[in-house]
């Protein structure tokens, strides 16, 4: 019994600091946004913008190494 109460709580972790990394990644993209000029979602999406994409993705990337890193 002890066994399943300790892999819940290991899976339970997890998912919190999943959550934790989810919610920093979206506040950093947010922050990226408000820096960038104009909005870059609507470069991204509205206006199919191919170097704002590119943009939006590497700053993805870029913090989604630093949250990792920050957990780790």
């Amino acid at each position: 019994m002890t066994t399943i109460v300790s892999h819940l709580h290991t899976v339970l972790v997890v998912v919190a600091w999943a959550l934790v990394g989810a919610v920093l990644l979206v506040a950093g993209v947010k922050l990226i946004d408000l820096i960038t000029p104009g909005k870059l979602e609507d470069h991204v999406f509205k206006d199919q913008n191919i170097a704002a994409a590119v943009v939006y993705g590497c700053a993805l990337i870029a913090l989604a190494i630093i949250i990792a890193s920050a957990m780790h």
